[in-house]
């Protein structure tokens, strides 16, 4: 199954034995993907929406993941994501954002990272994005 695929970073891994993590898939022209091993030992490779490459960053207790992913719609703009356990997908920037890097994600499905903001020069700045679609530096 990994004969087309080249590990890209070290994965993550909750208490629960998941992991998580992206690969260069070198069968899409070695675009990065995310990839979830879930406890059972079964494996997704997934994309972002409209991504040209997606990497995962963090996984929660409950297996929802989080990371940024080059959005092919907005210039290749880094944008930030949450893959949550039953499959819905959710983006999100903090006001300002043009560049968004999400590192950690807890229990509660709280995102924290951080972001460049485009009204103070390009400025980083933390951020902590709730799962209720509001974010807060």
């Amino acid at each position: 199954m990994f004969d087309a695929w080249l590990p890209a970073t070290l994965p993550v891994i909750n208490a629960g034995g998941d992991v998580a993590g992206y690969l260069v898939d070198e069968r899409q022209g070695r675009k990065v993907r995310g990839f979830v091993r879930n406890r059972s030992g079964d494996i997704t490779i997934f994309d972002a929406p409209n991504a040209s490459n997606t990497f995962v960053t963090a996984i929660n207790a409950r297996g929802d993941v989080t990371g940024y992913f080059g959005d092919t719609t907005q210039a290749d703009k880094s944008r930030g994501f949450v893959l949550d356990v039953s499959g819905d997908f959710t983006v999100f920037d903090p006001p300002n954002a043009s560049s968004t890097v999400p590192i950690s994600i807890n229990d509660r499905g709280e995102m924290a990272g951080s972001f460049d903001d485009a009204s103070d020069g390009g400025k980083r700045r933390g951020f902590l994005f709730r799962r209720d679609g509001k974010a807060s530096e």
